[in-house]
C-alpha cells in the first residue's frame, strides 16, 4: 500500500509505530451509536397503516388496552379526516364529532432510549400506549409535529404485542387525526469498508469492461 511505502522512508525508530498505526486504521471499528427505528408509520411516509376505528362510544374504559376486543370495529387507513386540512393525508373518511382509533403492533426486543410520537390533529387528541395515557393536546395543528414522550413511559412498550390508541374530538369545521411512533435505541455499529475521509481503502479496479458477473463475490479479480 502507498501508506506502507511511506512508512518505510521513516527512521527505524518510527517504523514500528507506523506499522501499528496502519493495522489499527484498516481493521473494522465497532462503536455504539444511536439510531431511530420506525415502530408505526404515519401517513406522510406513503406506507399506509391500517387502524381499527369507531365513531361510536366504545362503552368501556379499557378500549385503549391490549385486552380489549375490537373485532367489531371498522378498519381504515390513516389518516382520518374530512374537508381540506393543511398538510393532511386523508385516507379514511371521518366527519363525526369524535373518533376512536387503535393500532396493534408487534415489537422485537429493543433497548429504548426514548419514544417519539408523530402527531397531526384537529381538534383535541388523547393518546394512549397499552392502556395508559401518554400525551394530550387541545386545539389543532397545521402540520405534523414530533414529541418526545416522558421517559417514564418507556417501560410501557414491551417486546411482543402493543397497542397505540387515540381519541380525537372535532369541535367545529373539518377534522383530522393521524399519528406515528418511533423509538431511539443504541446499536453497535462497525465500519466494514472505510471511505477516503478516514483511511484509504485498497480496491481492485479496471478501466476496461470486465465482462459478466464482475460484481459477484466469486468473480476472479486477480488480474
Amino acid at each position: 500500500m502507498q501508506y506502507r511505502s511511506a512508512f518505510h522512508r521513516l527512521p527505524a525508530g518510527a517504523l514500528a509505530l507506523g506499522a501499528a498505526f496502519t493495522i489499527l486504521l484498516t481493521a473494522p471499528r465497532a462503536q455504539e451509536t444511536s439510531v431511530r427505528l420506525s415502530v408505526l408509520a404515519d401517513a406522510r411516509s406513503g406506507t399506509q397503516t391500517a387502524w381499527q376505528y369507531t365513531t361510536s362510544d366504545p362503552g368501556s374504559d379499557t378500549w385503549n388496552g391490549k385486552d380489549f376486543d375490537a373485532t367489531s370495529w371498522s378498519t381504515g387507513m390513516g389518516g382520518f379526516g374530512s374537508g381540506t386540512i393543511e398538510n393532511s393525508h386523508i385516507n379514511s373518511e371521518w366527519s363525526t364529532p369524535q373518533i376512536w382509533i387503535r393500532k396493534t403492533f408487534t415489537l422485537a426486543s429493543e433497548e429504548i432510549e426514548s419514544l417519539v410520537l408523530s402527531l397531526h390533529h384537529d381538534d383535541d387528541a388523547d393518546i394512549y400506549l397499552n392502556g395508559q395515557q401518554v400525551y394530550q393536546e387541545t386545539g389543532w395543528l397545521s402540520n405534523y409535529s414530533e414529541f418526545y414522550l416522558a421517559k417514564e413511559y418507556n417501560s410501557l412498550l414491551q417486546p411482543g404485542e402493543n397497542v397505540l390508541a387515540i381519541t380525537c374530538r372535532n369541535t367545529g369545521g373539518p377534522g383530522y387525526i393521524d399519528a406515528g411512533l418511533w423509538l431511539d435505541t443504541r446499536v453497535t455499529a462497525a465500519t466494514l469498508v472505510s471511505d477516503a475521509r478516514t483511511f484509504p481503502t485498497e480496491w481492485s479496479y479496471v478501466t476496461a469492461d470486465p465482462g459478466m458477473d464482475w460484481q459477484k463475490p466469486e468473480f476472479d479479480a486477480g488480474g
